[in-house]
């Protein structure tokens, strides 16, 4: 086990004691271990910001396909709605009349126009 200057025992793995006050000099951090070279920060912050750009541009990219699958899975929803509805308008024509089931057409109608509309758009204009 290592000794200080003093004497005393230091911990275990320690080699020596640096004394930093006695030597303000040695606290000037101009060693080469105690501060990078320009250029080897600088292509750290460099790498750091190609890694940050590509990330983004991952996540957005992402973002957008599972936008994209959402707006398709919505307008097919709605679409299959119409469907029922106007199935639905048949029902009531034979039931209640064709005044009424041309209500539920109507409406029928509405859904499907909106459906279409969905699915034109682009999602970054959604």
């Amino acid at each position: 086990m290592a000794r200080n200057t003093t004497g005393e025992q230091l911990p275990e793995g320690t080699d020596s004691v640096i004394d930093t006050i006695d030597n303000p000099a040695s606290m000037s951090g101009t060693g080469p271990a105690d501060e990078p070279e320009p250029s080897r920060t600088s292509k750290v912050k460099d790498k750091i910001k190609t890694e940050a750009s590509s990330l983004k541009g991952q996540a957005t990219e992402k973002a957008r396909d599972y936008a994209n699958q959402g707006k398709a899975k919505a307008s097919g929803a709605l679409s299959e709605v119409s469907a029922a509805m106007d199935s639905a308008a048949n029902d009531v024509d034979a039931r209640f009349g064709e005044q009424y089931g041309e209500y539920a057409r109507v409406a029928a109608g509405a859904v499907s126009s909106f459906a279409s509309k969905l699915e034109a758009k682009d999602v970054d204009e959604i």
